[in-house]
């Protein structure tokens, strides 16, 4: 048992050294469609429907830090701005916040919601056995911080009236990425993240294919979101935001 726990360790020495250090950075273009809706101590407020919400692009950006270094984890740090504006005459009347909105009324409004992530991960297959398989495994946590609010302003003749509210929260998930690269140049990746309690649940998924030539490399893939709260600062919502990822990057 000994002289296996020592092979074990050697091993895993052995493929860390070997390992080389892993610095990238990489920016993305989002074409996002938005779907579902939203709430403020009201009735649900339809993205589409009511608020006109279509395709709109917005930028992502991404450095990422490995080390051969055992028992320390890698960290990776994502941005994702969101801004959304719409103005249209909507067609029926909710409520949103203390304000009755009604049927006819000329209403601005603004969703935004910026996401950081900050991602702590292990590579836990040994760094020979990523050679022999082309496969390359990451698992870990991420702490997700969104920075948001919403705003609806309706206008009727001279009448004016404003409400809006801000979110912040911190979601600890789990993270996963699998990396496939059957060939030098080509890579195929999936990437996910996921965590449910009560009634809040957040998922983002991510599925592409990277092509890379020295330094230099481009994305492209699909991603998927979905954001469930339940009455967080008196928000509640199930938003669903979804489309292309093209991106371009350096590693190093």
């Amino acid at each position: 048992m000994r002289r296996l726990f020592g092979a074990v360790v050697a091993l895993f020495l052995l493929s860390a050294t070997a390992g080389a250090m892993v610095i990238e950075g990489g920016a993305a273009v989002w074409v996002k469609q938005l779907d579902g809706w939203v709430e403020y101590k009201g009735s649900h407020v339809d993205l589409r429907d009511d608020l006109t919400a279509g395709t709109l692009k917005s930028p992502y950006y991404w450095i990422r830090f490995e080390h051969p270094i055992p028992f320390i984890p890698n960290v990776k740090l994502e941005y994702a701005p969101f801004d959304m504006y719409s103005d249209n005459v909507i067609s029926r009347t909710f409520t949103f916040g203390d304000y009755v909105y009604s049927a006819g009324m000329d209403v601005e409004s603004r969703l935004k919601a910026d996401q950081l992530d900050a991602i702590l991960y292990f590579n836990p297959l040994p760094w020979i056995a990523e050679k022999l398989t082309s496969v390359k495994v990451s698992v870990g946590v991420d702490a997700k911080y969104i920075d948001g609010y919403v705003k609806l302003k309706g206008k009727s003749g001279s009448v004016e009236h404003t409400e809006d509210k801000d979110f912040r929260v911190v979601v600890p998930m789990l993270y996963g990425r699998v990396e496939v690269s059957p060939l030098n140049l080509v890579y195929l990746e999936a990437e996910g993240k996921y965590v449910g309690y009560g009634g809040n649940q957040f998922y983002d998924l991510y599925v592409g294919t990277r092509i890379k030539w020295q330094l230099l490399f481009v994305t492209a893939g699909y991603r998927y979101e979905a954001l469930q709260l339940d009455d967080i600062s008196d928000v509640s919502s199930n938003v669903k935001i979804k489309g292309w990822v093209f991106g371009v990057g350096l590693q190093f």
